[in-house]
């Protein structure tokens, strides 16, 4: 019995230690940032992004780079879950690092005319 019930603790543990950490990550949003470096299919696109800035508060994002993305706003509700920002029902930013001063995100998009495109931008605030 005394092994039965540690290791129900020990299950219920590591479920609450693996849970959704959303609200520590949109904390960690909060603030402006500015792209640091950034990768298109794989190849350097700094210069085609330079300029590109993002500023997080609690329920919403600005961005220049959304209107670009096909959106006909700067400013839009956001939500984060497991590890990925939500911005509307269009936008999808993976997650892939972030730290309070650092961010590293990946998404998809199909500009215009042209094949799907892989995006790795590097962020700081």
């Amino acid at each position: 019995m005394k092994n039965f019930l540690l290791l129900c603790f020990t299950i219920t543990l590591f479920a609450a230690c693996g849970g959704d950490n959303s609200e520590t990550i949109k904390k960690q949003l909060v603030g402006e940032w500015s792209i640091n470096a950034a990768t298109i299919n794989g190849n350097d696109g700094l210069e085609l992004l330079s300029g590109t800035q993002f500023a997080f508060d609690e329920a919403s994002i600005q961005s220049n780079l959304l209107p670009l993305l096909g959106m006909d706003i700067e400013k839009a509700p956001y939500t984060v879950s497991n590890q990925v920002i939500q911005i509307n029902d269009d936008i999808k930013f993976a997650i892939k690092e972030i730290s309070d001063e650092t961010m590293t995100i990946t998404f998809e998009f199909t500009p215009e005319g042209a094949p799907l495109s892989k995006y790795e931008l590097q962020l700081v605030k």
